[in-house]
């Protein structure tokens, strides 16, 4: 439960009916919430690593099949493998024996694999060029989410303040109220014993004075 939610079951701030609608499609407190920017019509997202909305190791296939990249008979990343055997070799022998194995194969052309290098490498620059936006987006909207968050936090804090300040108000009001009622029971009480002290000495005058005629009429009879 969220201090506001706490707030509101204590009735102490009233819930918004506007949040209260969206509550069950929303998300907890404080969760940032980002949408999966798509890099590619057919990525695979469930094998992805998702890290705040951006997928993180797509296989380069499937990048390749996103931009529409056509089958080669003998890829780039095959005669890389071939360069990489030969790496013992200099730069000179690296490309006769490259050459060499061109000319003794019929299936495939050094032009060809070049073309498909450099169809593979604008590819990967427009996927990095894709993440670029999708990272773009991601700091946007968390940009728009913290805005929406302090904007929420200062009406909370703005709601409790005026909760504070009204229950300081009802506090004074209780507290002179309670002051009254003490004064008038006090005042009261005074009053009581006021009256009781001079209803005593108004009794005891008169007993006086009837003990004095009970004293005057028997020494005369006395005489």
């Amino acid at each position: 439960m969220s201090f506001k939610d706490f707030l509101i079951k204590a009735k102490l701030v009233e819930p918004d009916p506007v949040e209260a609608e969206l509550d069950g499609a929303s998300s907890g407190p404080g969760e940032l919430i980002i949408e999966t920017a798509a890099l590619s019509p057919n990525s695979d997202v469930a094998a992805a690593t998702e890290s705040g909305g951006i997928a993180e190791n797509t296989p380069l296939e499937t990048i390749y099949a996103g931009a529409g990249l056509p089958a080669s008979h003998f890829p780039a990343e095959r005669l890389l493998k071939v360069l990489d055997g030969l790496r013992a070799m200099d730069a000179v022998h690296q490309r006769a024996a490259v050459a060499a194995m061109d000319a003794a194969d019929d299936s495939w052309q050094i032009e060809d694999v070049l073309a498909d290098a450099a169809r593979k490498v604008k590819a990967l620059h427009a996927h990095v060029s894709q993440l670029g936006t999708a990272l773009a987006a991601v700091q946007e909207q968390e940009k728009r989410q913290k805005a929406k968050l302090n904007q929420d936090y200062e009406a909370l804090r703005q709601s409790i303040a005026e909760q504070m300040a009204q229950l300081q108000e009802a506090a004074q009001l209780a507290a002179g109220e309670h002051a009254s009622a003490l004064n008038a029971l006090e005042a009261k009480t005074l009053a009581a014993l006021g009256a009781s002290q001079r209803e005593q000495r108004r009794l005891q005058q008169e007993i006086e004075r009837l003990e004095a005629l009970g004293r005057q009429l028997g020494q005369d009879q006395q005489a």
